[in-house]
């Protein structure tokens, strides 16, 4: 709320408050849904400074942020009267492999996609004024209860898709083809994807290559973890493809300006010269630390059978020797 405010000024700030008819919650990890509150508070708020009757938020979200709702109402404020909450369905992704089912590899079943348009309340959903002809959840490989979401405009057609946190996700290539928006996570540098495995994240060269196969036309690459406080590495094939782009705090990001974007990459190089220096310099400090170290005792048996083995050879070349020099006394006598 205050970045919002820092950018238009209270009284714009509430009218874009009003204005807002839907949140759409991927999963329920609290860098997710800090701030849900204040939202909710402050635009009911909006309403009233506005003189406006106040209209229900609508909060598209799975069950487990119901939980998170029900704790902040025993200790802080009820929010139900003020928001008309779309749950969001899940397929549990069994494992056949007798693996934990977050460790699973696989791609979730058919069901694990569903069509929210027809679910969301009629009293409340309007196309046009939403500018949303349809909007899909497809369960992507994070949390066992995680959705991306694929939406397409009204006024114009534009397919935005927003992978939230996933591995790589053939099921949302699937939906997402030819999306004119791709914002899909990339919370790892390249050579960390046993990391981005574990804890079911992508890499940049993962996202990357999903986004390819996805055919997006526009790619922001978001969610980055802390350890690029500024800016996360820009490896040369971003500035190859000409249509990726990193995203930034403060950032907007209208239609007709999409292909400016990429053309940030290369001033983001140079304005972040040192802390992009800096990680690599990490990077590659993890990849000699992650190398197999040679163990001692195994180098102390070969270096002195290498020396038995010189000894033995040095030995057969001095009886060769002799026997030679015996022959030939033998052949001059």
């Amino acid at each position: 709320m205050a970045s919002c405010g820092l950018l238009f000024g209270p009284e714009q700030c509430a009218k874009l408050l009003a204005s807002l008819h839907v949140i759409f919650i991927t999963h329920s990890h609290l860098d997710h849904t800090n701030g849900l509150f204040t939202m909710v508070q402050e635009r009911c708020r909006a309403f009233t400074e506005l003189g406006l009757p106040y209209r229900p938020l609508v909060l598209v979200c799975n069950r487990t942020i119901r939980k998170i709702t029900s704790m902040y109402a025993r200790s802080y404020q009820n929010i139900d009267r003020l928001v008309n909450y779309v749950d969001l369905p899940y397929v549990y992704i069994e494992d056949t492999a007798g693996i934990h089912p977050r460790a699973v590899n696989s791609l979730p079943s058919p069901g694990a996609v569903t069509d929210l348009t027809k679910h969301l309340p009629k009293q409340l959903f309007s196309p046009t004024a939403w500018n949303l002809r349809s909007v899909k959840a497809v369960q992507v490989l994070h949390t066992r209860a995680a959705n991306g979401f694929v939406f397409e405009c009204e006024r114009d057609g534009r397919r935005v898709v927003f992978s939230g946190d996933t591995k790589p996700c053939p099921l949302l290539e699937q939906h997402g083809r030819e999306a004119d928006v791709l914002v899909h996570e990339c919370t790892f540098e390249d050579g960390m994807e046993a990391d981005a495995l574990r804890k079911r994240h992508s890499t940049m060269r993962q996202a990357f290559d999903s986004a390819q196969r996805m055919r997006a036309k526009h790619v922001f690459f978001t969610h980055f973890s802390s350890r690029y406080a500024r800016c996360p590495p820009l490896p040369d094939y971003l500035l190859e493809a000409g249509n990726f782009t990193v995203a930034n705090d403060y950032m907007l990001a209208p239609f007709d300006l999409l292909p400016v974007f990429p053309k940030l990459l290369p001033v983001f190089r140079e304005l972040f010269r040192e802390e992009l220096f800096t990680n690599h310099m990490k990077s590659m400090k993890r990849k000699l630390e992650r190398q197999p170290q040679p163990n001692v005792a195994d180098q102390q048996h070969k270096f002195g059978h290498l020396k038995q083995q010189k000894y033995i050879n040095n030995v057969a070349a001095v009886g060769s020797s002799q026997v030679e020099t015996s022959c030939l006394k033998a052949t001059e006598g």
